[in-house]
């Protein structure tokens, strides 16, 4: 059985970040440039990393990015998702929901109001099977690294988990600082 470890980004080891990198770079072929020297996407660091070792390897990651933002001028309080990805040979293994899933529960112990995160279309139904559930129909302003507001870039689906809260407030989100 695969372990999933929660690791805060205070204790991440400089091997187990170029472990990370190594797997973000097999996953995200177009972002190698980035993610061959970062993991902090549009500059927003996880506050913790979610992952799965096969020795040395990082088969299955992503980092949570926690930040209040505002959904209809209400402040929330989310654990965001980013760079969620499992090496292409190990997928079919479950190991998606598992990091997810452990992502989820520590965001609820530390006391979250609930998930968010942005995908491409074809992922939907992925994270549907894993309880999150569209958030569409509004406007998402995100601050780019000027200060600029701006919407979110085309193609970003929102989705969002609910911990603490059962019900996604109604009216656009404010992320409060650039996209993850």
């Amino acid at each position: 059985m695969d372990t999933v470890r929660i690791i805060s980004e205070c204790d991440l080891t400089s091997e187990i970040d170029a472990a990370i990198r190594r797997t973000l770079v097999q996953c995200f072929p177009k972002d190698v440039e980035f993610f061959s020297r970062n993991r902090a996407w549009h500059g927003c660091a996880p506050s913790y990393s979610v992952l799965v070792l096969e020795g040395a390897e990082v088969i299955a990651h992503l980092g949570v990015v926690e930040r209040r933002v505002t959904v209809g001028g209400v402040p929330v309080d989310v654990a965001g998702l980013q760079n969620v990805c499992v090496l292409p040979e190990c997928r079919g293994r479950g190991l998606c929901r598992a990091v997810v899933s452990a992502a989820m529960d520590e965001a609820n112990r530390r006391g979250l109001d609930c998930g968010l995160l942005f995908c491409s279309a074809e992922l939907i139904p992925v994270y549907e099977r894993c309880g999150w559930q569209l958030a569409t129909g509004r406007a998402v302003v995100r601050v780019d690294s000027d200060g600029e507001e701006k919407p979110l870039p085309e193609g970003n689906v929102p989705m969002w988990y609910p911990l603490r809260m059962s019900v996604f407030p109604e009216g656009g989100v404010h992320l409060g600082g650039n996209d993850w």
